[in-house]
């Protein structure tokens, strides 16, 4: 699968947002310096991402692992050079020299997560719609892009008279009483 660039660049942002969180949830219990500007880049990150991820989820909806495996590679290593990048700049940023991250071990713990958050994300893209396709009852990539459930036809008990015996219930329009 070829990216397309805006579903390639805003998943690849949300892997690296994703697994910059976990690795400074796992390894860092204390606020980190230069992580202010995160709450604003996640406000737009994680929509557009999310958005991102029901695009990748349709288009790789059944393709088998030599399909996926180079395109996930590529996601993968995007996000892990997007993290040293991001990293790099915040230690630039907050007064430390830029190569000073290397030493710390968030630094590394954040570049093993990025592959695992890659195919996370690829994997629930895939299985959301999956599970979208199946509680709708249908194969349509439209429907299930918009979220579209429906229901299977249900058997309906409709009355239609019977022609023979219609002259018998011949009525006519109601009539004013005044």
């Amino acid at each position: 699968m070829r990216p397309r660039p805006f579903t390639f660049l805003a998943l690849v942002a949300l892997g690296t947002l994703v697994g910059h969180q976990l690795a400074y949830g796992l390894v860092a219990s204390h606020a980190a310096i230069g992580h202010g500007y995160l709450g604003a880049v996640a406000a737009l990150v994680v929509p557009l991402g999310f958005l991102a991820m029901g695009v990748v989820g349709l288009r790789l909806s059944g393709a088998g692992v030599e399909r996926i495996g180079p395109w996930l590679a590529t996601v993968a290593s995007t996000q892990i050079a997007v993290f040293v990048l991001q990293e790099t700049l915040e230690a630039a940023g907050s007064g430390h020299g830029a190569g000073s991250v290397v030493s710390q071990p968030v630094f590394w713990v954040g570049i093993l997560l990025q592959p695992l958050v890659a195919w996370l994300l690829v994997a629930i893209s895939r299985r959301g719609v999956e599970a979208v396709r199946t509680i709708g009852g249908g194969d349509t990539p439209a429907a299930a892009a918009v979220g579209v459930v429906t229901a299977a036809p249900v058997a309906r008990n409709v009355h239609r008279p019977d022609p023979a015996a219609s002259h018998r219930r011949r009525r006519g329009p109601p009539t004013s009483l005044v």
